[in-house]
């Protein structure tokens, strides 16, 4: 489980980026809805999904991850995979 995660953002929308085995770890991979999405071995959180995620780490290392935030005007993750639930 790592303890820092990328936070990307653009005009329009942010999402964090997290690794399919953390989700695992904490039991979301099935919480997270295919409004984010995935490539690779990472998944990018947006809205309901993010908050999600936080709140598990909180309770699970109670404290929260470092976020490192990276900015871009037109972020490409809007065009990678719709989530799947990964079992």
């Amino acid at each position: 489980m790592q303890a820092s995660y990328f936070l990307f953002r653009d005009q329009a929308d942010k999402w964090l980026e997290v690794p399919l085995n953390d989700l695992a770890a904490l039991g979301l991979t099935h919480l997270i809805s295919d409004q984010s999405y995935q490539h690779g071995r990472m998944a990018y959180l947006c809205g309901d999904d993010r908050l999600t995620f936080w709140s598990a780490y909180r309770k699970h290392f109670l404290r929260w991850p470092r976020l490192l935030t990276c900015y871009r005007d037109r972020s490409p993750i809007p065009t990678f995979e719709h989530y799947e639930v990964h079992r």
